[in-house]
Parts: C-alpha cells; structure tokens; sequence
C-alpha cells in the first residue's frame, strides 16, 4: 500500500513539474512547417562549411591592418599570456552553455507538449547553425585576417581572425533562444521567458569580449561574428517558419 501510494506521489510529482515546464503549446499552423528543401539546404550548409575547413589552408594573411575602433579596444586584451589563455578556455565553455537552450532544452520542451513543435523548433536551430557556420568557413578561409595575438612567427591559424566564430555562433544560440520564446511559451512563465532569453544574451556577450581579452580577435571580428548570428538566428527563422509578425 505504502509502496503504491508512493508510485502515486511520484507520479503526481512528475505531471505537476511537467506541466510547470513546459506549457500546452503547438507548432501554430500559421507557421512554416519545414521540408525536404530544408533538409537539403542545412545539409549543403554543413558539408560546404566542413570542406571549406578540411581543404582550404591560410598560409599567409591577406589583411593585416585594424582600424581606429579596432586599435581603441585592444586595450581589452591581457597583456598576460596566461590570463589569455584563461580567457579563451573560459569563453570556449560558456560557447558552449550559450548553445544548450537552442539545440537541447528548448527542442525537448517543445516536444514533451506536442511532437510536430519539438521537431520544428530542432530543424529551425540546425537550418541556422548550417547557415551560421557556412558564413564562418567561408570570411574564415576567404579573407584570412590575421589575429591580435600573431607576432612575428604566426602560424597557418593565427590568420583566421575575420570573422570570429565564436561570437558568430553564440549569437546564433542567443538569437534562437530568445526568438523561440517569443513564439512559444515553452516554460508557461513570462518571467522564465525573459530569464531564459537574457541569460543566453549575457552568455553571448561575455563570450565575444572574452575572445578579445584573450586577444583572438579584433573587435569588428566579433561585431561582424555578432551581425552574422542575428541574421542566421533571427532574420532566417522569421523568413523560413514564423514570419515577422506577432
């Protein structure tokens, strides 16, 4: 009896922290439900990028100069090797945080409310990194800038400075996230809502200025990585599923 009745509170239990997650939510038929062209282009999207990566090589720089701005903030960068190399760990990890929401939480809290939701929210994530990381492989590879920190011996990395992938992605991360709650109500809170989406923007922004303090990239690297995260995150999703109004 004992052991029934708390098989009955557990149960109880997991409904009432279900349903505080994840609100009743649908994939509203006014969106865009995506298809095989989707499929295709994220597809070509990641393979391009991918073999960009593995076959192009940057032996030399093509831009070696910054600008005034760029000049201006350099003084956000350590002049301490190792607290360089602190900061570009640091914003290695909280990149990867910023990506959770948009590739995990997000698609499986959709799905517990309804399946159809839960795919769609993971395919308009995936659409937007492919484009995201295309974009990178591509201004990477293409005009091979040379990093802050390259000094007299750079190596075949040190010239990859334009545009910063790191700012680029978590941007896209931070865009999704704040884009996918605006439109569903995933927590059926408004206070999470709003949590959710500034946490991901903070994230996002400790992590570009991070990537200057550990002197990675210039600062038009990260505010173009930025620019690029906004049209891959947010600009793309209104276009290809939920349109621009609401």
């Amino acid at each position: 009896m004992e052991l029934a009745r708390a098989k009955r509170a557990a149960a109880l239990a997991a409904g009432l922290l279900l349903s505080a997650s994840a609100s009743a939510q649908s994939f509203d038929e006014s969106w865009r439900q995506a298809d095989a062209l989707d499929a295709v282009l994220t597809t070509v999207g990641f393979s391009a990028a991918l073999t960009i990566s593995l076959g192009a090589d940057t032996p030399r720089a093509f831009w070696n100069g910054e600008g005034p701005v760029d000049e201006l903030m350099l003084h956000l960068g350590s002049e301490d090797a190792t607290r360089r190399i602190r900061a570009g760990r640091t914003s290695d990890v909280l990149g990867l945080l910023t990506l959770v929401p948009s590739l995990l939480t997000d698609p499986i809290l959709g799905y517990t409310s309804e399946r159809t939701l839960g795919r769609e929210l993971g395919i308009v994530s995936l659409r937007s990194y492919a484009l995201t990381a295309l974009i990178v492989a591509t201004t990477k590879y293409g005009i091979r800038r040379h990093r802050p920190s390259c000094g007299a011996n750079c190596s075949p990395g040190d010239h990859r400075s334009f545009i910063s992938g790191h700012s680029a992605f978590v941007w896209t991360a931070a865009s999704l996230t704040c884009v996918a709650h605006r439109h569903v109500d995933l927590f059926n809170s408004q206070a999470a809502r709003i949590a959710s989406c500034a946490s991901v923007v903070g994230l996002a922004t400790t992590t570009s200025v991070l990537r200057m303090v550990a002197r990675r990239h210039y600062f038009t690297d990260v505010l173009v990585g930025a620019l690029v995260g906004l049209l891959s995150g947010w600009v793309l999703p209104a276009v290809a599923t939920y349109g621009f109004g609401g």
